[in-house]
């Protein structure tokens, strides 16, 4: 009977034992890098499958450098890729009207395989200049049978325009003159002087353009560029918000910026899977990128002496949008409180509500704050008063912040920093 029941034990043992070491086992106790793994492998997945079950894909996808085929974690993309030779051709013969002016710099950023410039030669554009800041992408681009006869390739990107004109004044260098080297002179109220054409991977070039226009230098002092940009949406967002959307995360200082300075129109969309790398794009549903053509106004708001003005005003004034009109202009220019509430005629038809000591600048459009900042221009005051010498002071440390990031990005990553004209 003893025997019976230490056998009998045993055998209870052993079943609750396997039991707990099954039990241990079905337990999740990977960690959080374990789950990002398999949740990046996964994702990988979905790109493996989406270029295995697309011919044009699979033919071009041992071009690519692997970087591209995993998935972006980055908040902000450096680099866009545009990998659908078909969206190519479509892209091409959308924009093509607009490039009747021969007397022009015709350029692929992030040209990557060069799909867009090899259809661009093949419809019968002379000479593409390519942009590529990746080496294994250059050295796919010298194998294609147009290099070098109708193709000049630069190891940058004009799209990181903005870090390379920081990492100039950084170490006095004329990176970026020779990156524009051979562009045409051409007056502002004359054709572009140079089409771009790319996926645009942030809004950063846009932002650059803006503070180009307004001080008058790099690119501007040519003549007026023209652009096709393949962006994300959440980046179109910011660029047509309004005071509507109720949300300032898109009106942003320099939505209105870039509203009052820019024409721009939505020529078409495209699937955003045919761009890498891919980023935020869920399994299920298919977002777009969008072909946007940018052009400066032939007009702009304000004559030259005044852009800086314009600039500042905008910029300090409307911050996070929460800033109350009023209070923010009296600190400019004492006593102009009771012109803001009871406007001139001219201005009045302007704004679609009064003006009281409440209302914030997120919730006015562009073309309101730009009548606010007529209304202080034409203040007999404005010459004298706080208003001027904060902008000078706002310049110097806005150039200052612009060079320090220069330094810093330049002691992070020297070969952001390497010589254009090498190839």
């Amino acid at each position: 009977m003893l025997m019976f029941t230490l056998f009998y034990k045993q055998k209870i043992n052993g079943v609750i034992r396997r039991f707990a070491i099954n039990a241990i086992q079905t337990v999740d106790i990977s960690s959080p890098r374990q789950k990002k793994l398999t949740l990046s492998d996964s994702y990988n997945a979905r790109i493996e499958r989406h270029f295995n079950e697309r011919y044009e894909l699979k033919l071009v996808k041992e071009h690519i450098p692997k970087k591209y085929l995993t998935q972006n974690r980055q908040n902000v993309l450096r680099n866009l890729y545009l990998v659908n030779s078909t969206f190519a051709k479509d892209i091409v013969k959308r924009i093509l009207p607009y490039l009747k002016n021969k007397d022009q710099v015709i350029c692929e950023s992030n040209a990557g395989l060069g799909l867009i410039s090899t259809e661009l030669i093949r419809r019968g554009i002379k000479k593409v200049r390519l942009y590529e800041a990746c080496a294994e992408f250059r050295a796919y681009l010298r194998t294609l049978p147009h290099f070098p006869s109708k193709m000049d390739l630069y190891n940058k990107d004009i799209f990181g325009l903005n870090s390379i004109s920081y990492f100039d004044k950084y170490n006095k260098a004329n990176r970026v003159v020779e990156m524009l080297d051979g562009i045409p002179v051409r007056s502002w109220d004359g054709d572009p002087v140079m089409t771009i054409i790319g996926p645009m991977p942030n809004l950063n070039f846009l932002r650059h353009l803006v503070k180009s226009i307004i001080f008058q230098e790099e690119i501007f002092t040519y003549g007026r560029p023209q652009i096709f940009a393949l962006m994300q949406l959440e980046d179109y967002h910011v660029l047509n918000a309004s005071p509507e959307m109720n949300n300032l995360r898109f009106y942003q200082a320099w939505t209105v910026l870039f509203q009052l300075f820019f024409s721009y129109e939505v020529l078409h969309k495209y699937c955003k899977k045919s761009f890498l790398p891919w980023r935020n794009i869920p399994a299920k549903g298919e977002e777009e990128n969008l072909l946007v053509k940018i052009v400066p106004k032939l007009n702009l708001p304000v004559s030259n002496e005044h852009l800086t003005h314009l600039y500042y005003f905008i910029i300090d004034g409307f911050k996070k949008g929460r800033q109350k009109v009023i209070a923010t202009m009296e600190k400019w220019l004492p006593g102009i409180g009771v012109t803001l509430i009871v406007p001139p005629q001219r201005h009045k038809t302007h704004f679609l509500k009064n003006i009281d000591i409440f209302t914030e600048f997120g919730e006015l459009p562009p073309s309101q704050i730009f009548q606010l900042f007529l209304i202080m221009l034409e203040h007999p005051h404005f010459n004298a008063c706080p208003f001027i010498p904060m902008m000078e002071s706002h310049l110097v440390k806005d150039e200052t912040i612009d060079s320090d990031l220069a330094e810093v990005d330049g002691k992070i990553d020297d070969e952001k920093i390497e010589d254009v004209s090498s190839t």
